[in-house]
């Protein structure tokens, strides 16, 4: 648990070293795989299913997202879908 000092990410570990990169702009994104992120700092979430992590760096990032983590990362109260 952290000590209350530099709080500008949540983390979440994930079970293997997947990783996602941000896409640029808007064109491209399929509905409903992309996620925008709604929060005030960073955020790092991990997909439960493919273990991939997900790195939203400032609030307004999006994310593609693979479609077997989509609905458990629709729970996080700080992702919204795009499109």
């Amino acid at each position: 648990m952290c000590c209350g000092r530099n709080q500008k990410q949540i983390q979440y570990n994930a079970p293997n070293g997947v990783t996602t990169t941000p896409i640029p702009g808007n064109s491209g994104f399929q509905s409903g795989s992309t996620l925008q992120y709604l929060g005030r700092t960073a955020l790092t979430v991990v997909g439960p299913i493919t273990g991939a992590r997900y790195r939203f760096d400032r609030p307004g990032s999006q994310l593609r997202v693979d479609p077997r983590d989509w609905p458990a990362l629709l729970r996080v109260p700080v992702l919204k879908p795009v499109g």
